[in-house]
């Protein structure tokens, strides 16, 4: 390899290693330490959502609370996602009070975008995964009613009170239950919603977990129900912007914890009927797609 080459490829690691730094001064105890080794990402094929073979092996953190065990399939295209649900609860109940200022610009019209497309109708029950800090939680409810009902859930107790203060403030709550949960393991019962809504949720999940968060959806919504999903995408052409993205999300996977999936593919696979399906930008693809469960379909056991 040639010197200059080496001395590009000192420069990036050394600019590499200060950002990892900076980033574990502003959150100890979320990320690794930067004396510590970082994982090689690993990809796996979003339409494939169980592992034929788990065979797992040491994680490279020095904390193994805060990381899953990697394993050894690599097909390409879709990263894993190597922080576990102790770990994101952690981070969002850390930057609950900030949430907005980080993301809600970029967030919103995507957001919005989506509640378009499931549009929720007066009277019907609504289950949202994710909500943050309530913003689509609030337009569940202003389109449900007062004869509809919304459950909004989210895995930080934090980003749960952030969202009472702001349904309380308009005075929504006769309208709207906000839990602490995890949609690995729903608690309502079979055929409870007409509709469920995740915004920039689904790609938090690992690969393997998708299959059963999708199967928990089906379990709760009525036959002929809507799922509205907006997520970063892997649709169409990787952009420099994409990839670097990428890279951020590889070696920051705390806080650059979303990774871009196929979403459309996704349900599909998962018996889901697509009834909508759009691509827009937010300097990364944005997919929104709308999908039903079968109106002669067997609940789920």
């Amino acid at each position: 390899m040639p010197l200059a080459s080496l001395g590009v490829l000192d420069r990036h690691s050394r600019r590499r290693k200060a950002c990892l730094a900076a980033t574990f001064t502003l959150f100890p105890g979320v990320l690794p330490s930067p004396r510590q080794s970082v994982p090689r990402y690993i990809d796996y094929r979003c339409l494939t959502c169980h592992l034929d073979s788990h065979r797992s092996r040491p994680p490279s953190f020095h904390s193994p609370r805060f990381l899953r065990p990697m394993t050894n399939e690599q097909p390409p295209h879709i990263q894993r996602v190597l922080t576990t649900h102790e770990a994101a609860r952690a981070y969002y109940d850390k930057i609950s009070g900030v949430y907005d200022l980080l993301s809600e610009r970029a967030e919103e019209p995507m957001r919005d975008r989506g509640l378009e497309l499931l549009a929720a109708q007066p009277g019907e029950r609504v289950l949202e995964i994710g909500c943050a800090t309530g913003h689509s939680t609030i337009s569940l409810a202003n389109s449900v009613g007062d004869s509809g009902h919304v459950d909004a859930m989210d895995l930080s107790p934090k980003m749960i009170r952030q969202a009472e203060a702001n349904v309380h403030a308009l005075e929504l709550n006769s309208r709207v239950t906000l839990l602490v949960g995890d949609a690995m393991k729903l608690m309502s019962p079979d055929s409870s919603y007409d509709a469920v809504f995740m915004s920039f949720t689904l790609e938090l999940f690992d690969t393997p977990e998708l299959s059963q968060v999708l199967a928990e959806i089906r379990r709760v919504l009525r036959p002929g129900g809507r799922l509205g999903v907006v997520s970063v995408s892997h649709e169409g052409d990787e952009s420099a912007a994409l990839k670097i993205y990428e890279w951020a999300h590889r070696h920051l996977p705390n806080l650059v914890d979303c990774r871009p999936i196929y979403v459309r593919r996704l349900l599909e696979s998962e018996g889901f009927e697509i009834s909508a399906c759009e691509i827009h930008s937010m300097w990364i693809p944005v997919e929104t797609v709308v999908a039903r469960k079968g109106m002669k379909e067997a609940p789920v056991s």
